[in-house]
């Protein structure tokens, strides 16, 4: 009778990961990346700057108040669902708890955000490529994420 040998593969074989798992993981360090764009660093020794130099602080793109970074969030133009803009730079912009979570993104003041921060057409050109299908392979995920990460290293 044949001996059946099982041996531990588990070291050798790399997992597969799904894309739905890289959506997971990829979307904080996207959002990470946002936040930290969208933000500046508070220089020391200025005069009347009464906020603690080496904090972070940003201006929401909806209603324009200035925030610390951690009141910050990664607001989306066209709702991250569309997937085809959901990793979209122009698409998303740091915004406030209020306007993307209470005020349901704020859509008037974002738009205006927009066409003040990069042009007019911004926001029209989201809005036609919001029903473009996309599907993204796990290859591009993975290489998102590392740019992202990437990125995100740079400026911290």
């Amino acid at each position: 009778m044949a001996k059946i040998v099982l041996t531990d593969t588990s070291k050798t074989r790399q997992k597969q990961l799904t894309v739905a798992q890289l959506h997971k993981r990829l979307t904080p360090i996207f959002n990470h990346w946002v936040r930290l764009r969208d933000t500046y660093i508070i220089k020391p020794f200025v005069l009347g700057e009464t906020r603690e130099p080496g904090t972070r602080w940003g201006i929401c793109i909806s209603c324009n108040r200035e925030l610390p970074y951690e009141q910050l969030q990664a607001g989306h133009f066209v709702p991250a669902h569309f997937y085809y803009l959901k990793y979209d730079e122009l698409n998303v912009n740091a915004q406030c708890q209020q306007c993307n979570g209470y005020r349901k993104s704020n859509p008037w003041g974002y738009m205006l955000g927009l066409a003040e921060k990069y042009d007019k057409s911004v926001p029209y050109e989201l809005a036609t490529r919001m029903h473009w299908k996309k599907q993204y392979a796990v290859s591009g995920l993975l290489e998102m994420i590392d740019i992202y990460k990437g990125k995100v290293g740079e400026m911290e």
